[in-house]
């Protein structure tokens, strides 16, 4: 708890040193998205955000009329964002084995954050209270993650860089269940269990394709 709360106050500590040009939009999407990561959906208000940006509320007000408008602005951002890392990924990496690797890094690093939760799990946990637009757009972001998952996976072992048995769209379920899942039982336990599931993930894909069924996905 004591660190969660650290962590919280240097947060805010960088906040109000942001620029006064920064954009205050761009700010408070900052703000809502740390909250969000942190508390989830309904554990926060725009109380929140006034205080650790230094804001009135009608500022907040002018830029997300209610909550829920900046709860789908949250969503978007986190659409844009990993879409736009898949695509800078896939123009730097080839190897869709170290594709792969780094699609584990980004739960690594929410992992060692210690206090920060995916927004997927996010959605997942807070899905049946969102609003209908909410829903849809957290539908739209777990289906980006899963088509790239799928794509990633099928290439490679079209490639001979990757081996699993039955179809992409399977495993790729598999991983983005076993990612979200490391993440809850490291929250509670703290024993580092993200690296055994990775590694076992790693395993299984590896392995040497005689040992398996290589059936192509269709």
């Amino acid at each position: 708890m004591l660190k969660r709360v650290l962590d919280e106050a240097r947060h805010a500590s960088r906040l109000r040193e942001t620029s006064p040009e920064a954009d205050t939009r761009e700010r408070i999407l900052e703000a809502g998205s740390d909250l969000f990561q942190r508390r989830g959906f309904n554990g926060f208000s725009y109380k929140h955000i006034a205080v650790l940006l230094g804001l009135r509320h009608a500022a907040i007000h002018y830029h997300f009329r209610n909550k829920s408008d900046l709860g789908l602005a949250l969503l978007q951002r986190y659409r844009r964002i990993f879409l736009e890392w898949a695509e800078e990924l896939e123009s730097r990496v080839d190897d869709e084995w170290d594709r792969l690797q780094a699609y584990f890094g980004l739960y690594v690093d929410y992992q060692r954050s210690g206090s920060l939760i995916c927004p997927s799990g996010v959605v997942s946990n807070d899905f049946d209270s969102l609003p209908e637009a909410m829903q849809e757009e957290a539908r739209q972001l777990l289906r980006d993650r899963w088509n790239w998952l799928t794509r990633t996976l099928d290439n490679g072992r079209s490639a001979g860089k990757l081996n699993f048995p039955g179809r992409a769209a399977e495993r790729a379920l598999v991983i983005g269940a076993a990612m979200q899942g490391a993440l809850q039982i490291d929250r509670v336990t703290s024993n580092n269990r993200m690296e055994q599931i990775i590694a076992q993930l790693e395993l299984e894909m590896r392995r040497d394709v005689s040992d398996i069924d290589n059936g192509r996905s269709s």
